[in-house]
């Protein structure tokens, strides 16, 4: 099984949401073919979680689709994954001096729990074969205060013609 570029989708757009033991998060936003540009639509997907957690926040997205030859073959697919979030706004000083303490900064924290989701993300590609796999990177920026452990099920969704 090679690389397909004609089976990889890339997209961009904005994710917001949160949690208090329950929530949602709503990610919305455009998905491209690889291969060409011409080929796209607009996405949207919801999800619920559960877990241990509270609050919230918007920010930017990237998302990527490996292993799917049309984006009918990811219109109503489930995904279901478990995550560790921790999103701290501009004013957390007083959750930074506590984190120095422990000798990681903010950054190397933040570092660590994208290389862990990171590598789960490749371990389940690689796991699927030719199923599809969905994935969606946040992106610096936005605005969060959020720590959460939660399970989340969702529907990835093709809002068709709305692109065009």
């Amino acid at each position: 099984m090679g690389f397909d570029l004609n089976k990889t989708w890339w997209g961009y757009g904005a994710k917001y949401g949160g949690i208090v033991l329950v929530g949602a998060e709503t990610m919305e936003g455009f998905i491209y073919n690889a291969n060409s540009l011409s080929w796209y639509e607009k996405f949207s997907m919801t999800s619920f979680r559960w877990g241990v957690g509270l609050g919230g926040g918007i920010g930017a997205v990237a998302v990527f689709a490996f292993n799917t030859p049309s984006l009918a073959a990811i219109d109503g697919y489930e995904v279901q994954d478990w995550g560790f979030n921790l999103s701290v706004g501009p004013n957390a000083s007083k959750l930074f001096t506590a984190i120095a303490k422990t000798g990681l900064n903010p950054e190397a924290l933040e570092t660590i729990r994208n290389g862990l989701h990171y590598y789960y993300n490749a371990l389940e590609i690689g796991a699927m074969k030719d199923a599809p796999c969905i994935m969606a990177i946040d992106l610096p920026g936005g605005w969060a205060y959020e720590v959460s452990l939660n399970f989340s099920v969702g529907t990835f969704e093709i809002d068709w013609g709305v692109a065009e």
